[in-house]
Parts: structure tokens; sequence; C-alpha cells
């Protein structure tokens, strides 16, 4: 008997070995994160999502002593997935300035004269659709705005721990922005293309 759970606890102990030195990238947490700020910054109203809900007395009985065992060495991958880290000083800062910029760049987004790349960030699109008056200020706003999105990836993925997280923090919002656009804004395709929502 004894041998038989050796035997079984060997290869639960390397898969456990395995997922504790590798971080998952949180990716339903990450999206509701970048959900939640960008509608945040953009004025836009934030859904309710209902809790996560855990399994009654009856639900945990059918867990066969295999799942068990498992679930006590590995973890079920939602208890990793309950949410990230977002509160810090650095993340309010950098919201609320964005939140304040937006006012401003909301109609040149509108008018087509700049829009969203695929890389998750700004990108004057026309600028001689501008007046010459306008340009050097709207360079600016772009510039923060772009320099402001780059610390946001950062501060994410070094507040939650992970470092390397920033390029991945970096796609997820580069897609969440351009789902999040209204109607007749502008944005990159992967391929750098410009296409009008």
């Amino acid at each position: 008997m004894m041998r038989h759970v050796v035997v079984l606890l060997i290869p639960a102990l390397l898969l456990s070995a395995c997922a504790i030195g590798r971080a998952y990238f949180p990716q339903d947490a990450a999206q509701r994160t970048a959900d939640e700020l960008i509608n945040e910054v953009w004025g836009l109203p934030t859904p309710v999502t209902p809790a996560p809900q855990t399994p009654t007395p009856a639900e945990q009985d059918r867990i066969t002593p295999g799942e068990a065992a498992l679930n006590f060495v590995l973890p079920r991958a939602h208890a990793q997935d309950s949410g990230l880290k977002r509160d810090s000083r650095e993340l309010s800062r950098l919201s609320a300035d964005m939140r304040a910029r937006f006012q401003q760049l909301r109609p040149y987004l509108q008018s087509g004269a700049i829009g969203l790349t695929a890389g998750g960030y700004l990108a004057l699109r026309q600028v001689d659709a501008m007046p010459l008056d306008e340009r050097s200020r709207v360079r600016n706003l772009v510039a923060n705005e772009n320099a402001d999105r780059a610390s946001l990836y950062r501060e994410l993925a070094e507040l939650n721990g992970y470092p390397k997280w920033e390029t991945q923090f970096r796609g997820l919002f580069a897609r969440r922005w351009i789902d999040h656009a209204q109607p007749g804004w502008y944005y990159q395709n992967e391929v750098g293309r410009w296409l009008q929502k």
C-alpha cells in the first residue's frame, strides 16, 4: 500500500514543482482589469460581473478521490485567477492623467486625425486634416498618452510581481482599447492597415 502511495505522489510532486516554477499570465483577470481601467479612463459604464461561485457541499461530494488529490497538490486554475493587484499610487495617477487627457483627445479620435495602433498606443493618422496651430499640441497629447500607456503596462506587471508580463499586458490592452473604441474611430489591424470601426 505504501509503495502505491509513493508511486502516485512522485508524479504529483513533479507536476507541482513545474507549476510553482512557472507563472502563467492570468488572461481572464488581466482582461477584466483592462476593461475596468479603459472604462474608467474613457468614462464608460463598467458592467457588473458576477463573482465566481463556490461549489455547494453536494457538488464537492461528487469530486473523485483522484481529483481531490490533484486539487490538493495543484490548486484549481480559477483560484490563481481571482484577480490582479491594481491599487497603487502610480496607477491612480496614470488613470487620472489619462482620463483628463481623453477629453482633449476625443475630438481627434472622432475625426480620424488620430487612431489606435495594434501595439496598444495612439498614432497620428491624418496630420494634414488638423489646423496648423493644433498640430503641435496634438503631437504632445499623443506623446504624453503613449508614455502613460507604456507606464501603465509596466506598472501593472511590476505591481503583480512579474515584470516580464509587461508584453502580455500591452498586447491585451491593445486588443481591448480597440474593442472599446466608439463607432467611427480608426484602428490598425495586425499588419498596420487603418480600419474604421
